[in-house]
């Protein structure tokens, strides 16, 4: 009768110390997802849009937070995309084990305005999106 009582209260032990490792395991491991874009660091970043990789001056812009925390990174290209007026829509993609992908969509200029040697690429809601050396659409010469 005593090791039966023993072996029953040996189950009830073990049981208990697996119910509490296994709290302990599940806290770890949301503490874990929750707080690695603090510690992760981002080494490479990939940004492409529809027509391929994205403009060479979006990209230069981008290329500063390499090396940087994923929630920095995500921060900080977040708040210069919104800025961006050629960038329409962005997101933002964690790709283990380092890598950080940029989709953009770029609003399409419809014509040009031709200002001495430089063209403004203005959209169809008449916004300027950019500046450039040449242009291949209808133009309007200042």
């Amino acid at each position: 009768m005593p090791q039966r009582k023993l072996q029953q209260l040996f189950r009830i032990i073990v049981k208990s110390v697996l119910t509490v490792l296994l709290a302990i395991s599940l806290f770890l491991l949301i503490f874990g997802i929750m707080f690695a874009q603090f510690f992760i660091k981002v080494r490479t970043i990939r940004c492409l849009s529809q027509f391929g990789v994205c403009p060479a001056a979006i990209s230069e812009k981008l290329l500063q937070f390499e090396g940087k925390t994923l929630n920095m990174a995500k921060k900080s290209i977040k708040a210069v995309l919104e800025k961006e007026k050629s960038v329409s829509v962005f997101t933002l993609q964690f790709q283990l084990p380092d890598r950080l992908g940029i989709d953009l969509l770029i609003k399409k200029p419809s014509f040009c305005i031709s200002n001495n040697n430089s063209y403004m690429f203005v959209s169809d809601s008449g916004e300027v999106n950019s500046t450039g050396s040449e242009c291949g659409l209808p133009t309007i010469i200042a």
